[in-house]
């Protein structure tokens, strides 16, 4: 399928279409989480064909079945993120199905349990590096190879964090997945760029939803107090990072690769 006015991701824009996403397919990982809903609803709405990934294979196909109709239509699976061959396969699929890939955002993170960095277990620091760090370039790698062998270019976006740009306390292994979240996804813009692929991040602030809701019911409550040192007087919401990430999918960011981009409410301005 041909984009509109054989429009190709990260070609110069056009007047009057650089918000249309008909025709393109892009991936999602981590997709049945808040963020992830979020954005494969806004992307479904400005035209795009979704295919939703999540570990839990039932809430993959939930997500995909509550998006807005497309052609082709949204799809949901079950993918591991930590599975180097298993991310190559999903892509794969991908690919001789549609033919194409055009985007990618990928959200797969967890942010494991709150615990001063001295007394953090070796397990705990080593599972929430491999899901939320090197899964992310497990995608990032398939992906851009995919979009590489196409020749369309493309606009791959990974879910970093305030935490990847400042501190987090009781957070130690989240924030240092997500540091090194924005410096592979900087990098791998430096190497995609020739080929017309875009790689950025979005660095959302502490952001409403069931993975923040279960760090605030072990006791630690941290939403009223992230409200407060907030310069926009409120948490994140999931719509807030999914409308940016829609953009970077969009014509309208086409000069716009190697950011990490804060949707933080100020937060990170101080």
């Amino acid at each position: 399928m041909t984009p509109p006015e054989g429009r190709q991701p990260g070609a110069a824009p056009r007047a009057g279409s650089t918000m249309d996403l008909t025709g393109r397919v892009i991936m999602l990982t981590g997709g049945a989480g808040a963020i992830g809903r979020a954005t494969g609803e806004a992307l479904a709405a400005m035209g795009a064909s979704v295919m939703v990934t999540d570990l839990d294979p039932g809430s993959a196909a939930e997500a995909a079945a509550a998006l807005p109709p497309a052609d082709p239509p949204a799809e949901g699976t079950g993918l591991d993120v930590t599975d180097h061959g298993a991310v190559g396969r999903a892509v794969d699929a991908l690919l001789a199905r549609h033919g194409r890939l055009d985007g990618a955002f990928n959200a797969a993170g967890i942010i494991g349990p709150p615990f001063q960095g001295l007394d953090l277990a070796p397990g705990d620091w080593a599972r929430v590096i491999d899901v939320t760090l090197n899964g992310t370039w497990f995608a990032v790698q398939h992906q851009a190879r995919a979009m590489r062998a196409t020749g369309r270019g493309g606009s791959i976006v990974n879910a970093a964090s305030v935490a990847g740009l400042v501190g987090a306390k009781l957070n130690i292994a989240y924030a240092a997945a997500k540091h090194g979240v924005i410096g592979l996804t900087r990098t791998a813009a430096l190497e995609a760029a020739p080929h017309r692929i875009r790689v950025n991040a979005v660095c959302p602030n502490w952001t409403e939803g069931p993975m923040t809701e279960a760090v605030e019911a072990t006791g630690v409550d941290v939403s009223p107090r992230m409200a407060a040192r907030t310069p926009l007087g409120r948490v994140g919401r999931p719509a807030d990072t999914a409308g940016l990430v829609a953009w970077l999918m969009t014509d309208a960011s086409a000069y716009v690769t190697g950011a990490a981009i804060p949707v933080d409410g100020g937060f990170t301005a101080q």
